[in-house]
């Protein structure tokens, strides 16, 4: 009986021991692939980030471009300075023969913005004084004079690209006086912005048929508003809305413009518009 009795516990003994064994083993396997598992998560997590790591550093296209033209340059340093300064680009259009243009063509002339010739062209109505601008286009002079006069104007507005007009409701109307002008730019292969004083500029159109590049102006910042700090920075609101991916956008050089810019101008930018040089709208891939 002893002998029997120790078998059987014997045999008990070892089956425990086999139970216990069994237990221990699947117990340590499935801590080895619990800790495969954790030390797999990383990985992924690495190649995730990774994706979108070359996602997030994709830069998303520009919801439109806008040229921003400063007109009337040559008359204060100081407004020219401080707009020099701002993070977005805007373009300069300068008046020729004014004093203190040497200077200001110094300043911008290696500015990422565009240095243009405003070219004074004669208005519906001429200034109080009825001076005449040197260096001004006007219906009574001939196509060759006219042409004279604007090569000389390029030349005393040096590393200028492009032209503009200053005021012109008139001259801008008159398609001899403009095939007259373009004919002008077109051989120091330059671009023309019409700045559309007169609903009846033929400008553009002018310039597209001489094969010049062209562009209109969209939008006035700070045309018979009276220098009303807000109501500038309404009109800068505008661009958002317009319907246009390319747009030409002119203001003037006084104190209220360059604030309204430097306030609105960024909040536009942030919401995926880019302010770039005349050159870029006309050449750029967009």
């Amino acid at each position: 009986m002893n002998e029997k009795k120790i078998k059987y516990n014997f045999l008990f003994l070892i089956i425990i021991v086999l139970v216990l064994f069994l237990i221990c083993y699947f117990s340590l396997t499935k801590k080895k692939e619990a800790k495969k598992t954790e030390i797999e998560k990383p990985v992924q997590t690495i190649v995730y980030y990774e994706e979108k790591k070359e996602e997030w550093g994709k830069e998303k296209k520009p919801i439109k471009y806008v040229a921003i033209i400063m007109d009337d340059v040559g008359y204060n340093r100081k407004i020219i300075e401080k707009v020099l300064g701002f993070t977005f680009t805007v373009n300069f259009a300068v008046i020729p023969y004014l004093p203190n243009n040497r200077y200001l063509i110094d300043q911008i002339k290696d500015y990422e913005g565009d240095l243009l010739l405003h070219l004074p062209m004669q208005a519906r109505v001429l200034s109080k004084e009825k001076i005449k601008y040197k260096g001004g286009i006007y219906i009574d002079m001939s196509d060759e004079k006219i042409i004279e006069t604007v090569l000389k104007d390029i030349e005393a507005v040096p590393f200028c690209r492009g032209v503009n007009n200053h005021t012109g409701s008139v001259a801008t109307a008159d398609k001899r006086i403009m095939s007259a002008v373009l004919t002008a730019i077109k051989e120091k292969n330059l671009y023309f912005i019409d700045s559309v004083t007169t609903s009846k500029s033929v400008g553009y159109k002018t310039a597209v048929e001489l094969g010049v590049p062209s562009l209109k102006r969209n939008l006035f910042l700070d045309v018979d508003v009276d220098l009303d700090y807000e109501l500038i920075r309404n009109n800068i609101r505008k661009i958002e809305s317009m319907k246009s991916n390319k747009i030409v956008v002119i203001c003037h050089p006084h104190e209220e413009t360059a604030r309204a810019l430097k306030d609105e101008i960024p909040l536009l930018v942030e919401k995926g518009i880019k302010f770039v040089s005349v050159s870029y709208l006309l050449e750029g891939e967009l």
